[in-house]
């Protein structure tokens, strides 16, 4: 259904949008905001369609809607963490560290960031001859990206540096296997990867899905691998975005593989460089 322009008493434009259940963009929230742009300057609110449905019998009458709606600034920082003898070759492991307002955001993506610090205590030790960067995006589930948008900007002319870029969003869950996907590989890296995933039993190539932080690196040329749950799509339609993704669905022995395996393949591919 289309979003409905109502006004409010001091003659201010509304945006009342009314939604479904669409998990290839909003995830499991039902309903959710249509509209999630902090420079927009008309307010706006949003309902389920079937609410929409009662409402839009009512076309062309007087509604009044009663709303408090402000803008909040706010700052935020991503951050990295390099380590190895040669910047102008980079193994790139990252996931972001926000979440939808509202939920706990334990597998979106408390579980990703994890896996990253407990990939930094197993390379602490790393002196290969590729640089590993970590990188704690914080933008991924907001309307402007920010964090994402000002990494691009500073590796423009520099993604030529990247080997591989692993995103890492969404793995994890207690009921599901963990699954990876490739992006841009070339096949003889596509099968050192496998060579070292093969080890272990928990990891499983999954399908694609080309909506996270991985798409960065494959847009620019860079040779990308995702990781997340093998039931991707269930977490999407029922858990992403919403209160119920809660810690106790997080398996930690599965987070602890993904570190290792990933710990493995840096040293691998730092040997081959």
């Amino acid at each position: 259904m289309p979003p409905i322009l109502l006004r409010k008493r001091a003659h201010t434009p509304v945006i009342v949008a009314a939604t479904g259940h669409n998990p290839e963009l909003a995830g499991a929230l039902y309903p959710f905001p249509l509209l999630e742009d902090g420079d927009f300057n008309i307010p706006a609110a949003h309902m389920k369609d079937i609410d929409g449905e009662c409402l839009a019998v009512h076309a062309g009458q007087a509604v009044e809607l009663m709303m408090e709606a402000r803008r909040i600034p706010a700052t935020g920082s991503s951050v990295i963490a390099c380590k190895g003898n040669d910047p102008t070759r980079r193994v790139v492991v990252c996931g972001h560290i926000n979440a939808k307002a509202y939920t706990p955001g334990a597998l979106d993506n408390a579980a990703g960031a994890t896996v990253l610090l407990l990939l930094a205590e197993l390379l602490k030790e790393y002196d290969g001859r590729l640089t590993v960067e970590l990188v704690l995006f914080n933008g991924e589930d907001h309307y402007s990206a920010a964090g994402q948008k000002e990494y691009v900007r500073r590796n423009q002319g520099r993604f030529g540096e990247i080997r591989l870029a692993v995103n890492l969003d969404g793995l994890g869950w207690r009921d599901s296997a963990t699954a990876y996907s490739f992006y841009e590989c070339p096949s003889e890296l596509e099968d050192s990867i496998q060579s070292v995933f093969g080890g272990y039993e928990e990891l499983v190539e999954g399908s694609t899905w080309p909506q996270s932080d991985h798409m960065i690196f494959a847009m620019n040329g860079c040779p990308a691998l995702a990781i997340t749950t093998e039931k991707f799509a269930e977490l999407e339609h029922d858990i992403a975005h919403t209160e119920k993704d809660i810690p106790a669905l997080v398996d930690p022995a599965k987070l602890v593989t993904t570190a290792r395996a990933l710990g493995e393949l840096v040293r691998d591919l730092a040997i081959k460089a």
